[in-house]
């Protein structure tokens, strides 16, 4: 279902650009590097221009590995700048993924992590020494935000083997909590397989997550403050027709186990 909606989506936007006046994408010979005009500037790809790197053994503050960042990437708004030398200074927010979960996921709480950078993009043609390389793009570990639900609740990774009912209010309130997958009756805690994730203009976050696959929204600080559920046709269904939000199977209907 997510490769037919990502496909969809690239075929939407690529008729977009085709369609629309302010988008001019020039012919070129295989040799040329690719360029794009939008409102009258001009874009080019250079490929490959800034490497950098960061332990794998690098502990966040919490005393945890820093984990897959990967998994969503965003610019903290109002930090992206260019110096005068033609590099760039900013904060990249990423989101690591349920945590170390090569055996099972574990007990641990969603998270974000704020990464300073200076980007210092090489043009050259000459070949760089590893350590060279690294001087284009210098990252420095700020700080990690742990993300909480409702009634300051610590989230976690562990794999939702039960479900809260829906809050009062639901779904006329757009604030109400839909209902949620947690880690089990015992553990009733919001379980967050995060995947995604966007800065906006106010210091909050969306986040995307496999479990629901719901979105979230959350404050600065890491608190819960919106659950956004997707259409029908995608929740997790067993074959009685109950939601069932386990990632290691696949359910009867819906979005397909950790995806």
């Amino acid at each position: 279902m997510l490769t037919i909606l990502k496909s969809a989506l690239l075929f939407v936007l690529a008729r977009s650009v085709q369609s629309s006046p302010l988008v001019r994408i020039e012919s070129r010979k295989a040799t040329d590097p690719v360029k794009v005009t939008l409102n009258g500037n001009t874009y080019i790809n250079k490929g490959l221009v800034g490497f950098g790197l960061i332990p794998s053994d690098f502990r966040d503050s919490e005393g945890d590995t820093l984990g897959g960042i990967g998994s969503g990437i965003d610019i903290k708004r109002g930090t992206w700048a260019q110096t005068a030398f033609g590099s760039y200074n900013g904060t990249f927010v990423v989101t690591p993924d349920r945590g170390y979960n090569v055996e099972g996921a574990i007990d641990y709480q969603s998270r974000q992590h704020e990464i300073d950078f200076v980007f210092s993009p090489y043009y050259g043609s000459s070949k760089l020494s590893f350590s060279d390389a690294q001087d284009t793009l210098v990252l420095t570990y700020r700080k990690t935000v742990l993300r909480y639900e409702r009634n300051n609740g610590k989230t976690s990774g562990l794999d939702p083997t039960a479900v809260r009912a829906a809050q009062s209010g639901f779904p006329s309130d757009p604030t109400a909590d839909p209902q949620m997958p947690i880690a089990s009756t015992s553990e009733p805690r919001l379980t967050i397989d995060a995947e995604g994730l966007v800065a906006d203009d106010d210091g909050s976050f969306w986040v995307s997550d496999e479990y629901g696959p719901y979105i979230y929204k959350f404050s600065a600080d890491g608190q819960l403050l919106q659950t956004i559920q997707p259409p029908a046709a995608i929740f997790p269904m067993d074959k009685n027709g109950n939601l069932e939000f386990t990632s290691e199977d696949d359910p009867k209907t819906g979005r397909g186990g950790n995806h």
